[in-house]
């Protein structure tokens, strides 16, 4: 009886661990498959990212095959793109194409290099022209446009307005005869009677 109590104790213990070990082989089924479903997510991913990354290196390529196209078009070896454009079959369409000048005329679409290019430069736009100068100029140049704005000679009339006022007091002006006659009242009545007897 004794060997049987063990016994039956014995599967019971044996019955647990597998019951244990059932759960925890569940367990881990569940994690494959967490790990699979990601693992597979994560291929398609990559070849997402695969797929975008040589669209960009092939969209890369072309714009710099145009770029350099383009450099071949504007610049010639020994000759600079600001005045100098070289002709091209594409040219003969526009309006300043001029077969009789041929190579290296002055291309009337580009625009020539500018002297001062902190003018178009966001960080010096605010400053005013004096402090653009300043960045754009060497000091001799500065030195000697504040020497010609302080040795510019300036017009100062002088005039004496006093003597100007007291002549007023003195001052005969010269009247024409026309209006003498007419401000004499003795003869403006004359004139009346005669311009009366005239109208009669």
């Amino acid at each position: 009886m004794i060997e049987r109590a063990h016994q039956n104790v014995r599967l019971k213990d044996s019955r647990d661990r597998v019951t244990s070990l059932e759960s925890e082989v569940s367990k881990l089924k569940q994690s494959v498959l967490d790990l699979t479903k990601e693992r597979n997510d994560f291929k398609r991913q990559c070849s997402e990212a695969v797929t975008r990354f040589e669209m960009i290196n092939n969209e890369c390529g072309h714009l710099y095959s145009k770029i350099k196209e383009l450099d071949d078009i504007l610049a010639k070896k020994g000759q600079t793109e600001e005045i100098i454009h070289v002709l091209n079959s594409k040219i003969k369409d526009t309006q300043f194409y001029n077969p009789r000048e041929g190579l290296g005329f002055q291309n009337h679409e580009n625009l020539k290099k500018i002297e001062c290019p902190q003018s178009y430069d966001i960080k010096y736009m605010n400053l005013g022209s004096t402090k653009l100068m300043k960045f754009t100029y060497g000091s001799e140049t500065i030195k000697e446009e504040e020497d010609k704005s302080k040795n510019r000679a300036r017009a100062e009339v002088s005039f004496d307005y006093t003597a100007l006022n007291d002549s007023y007091a003195t001052r005969e002006i010269s009247l024409s005869d026309d209006y003498v006659i007419c401000s004499s009242p003795e003869k403006q009545n004359v004139s009346d009677k005669e311009s009366t007897s005239t109208s009669k």
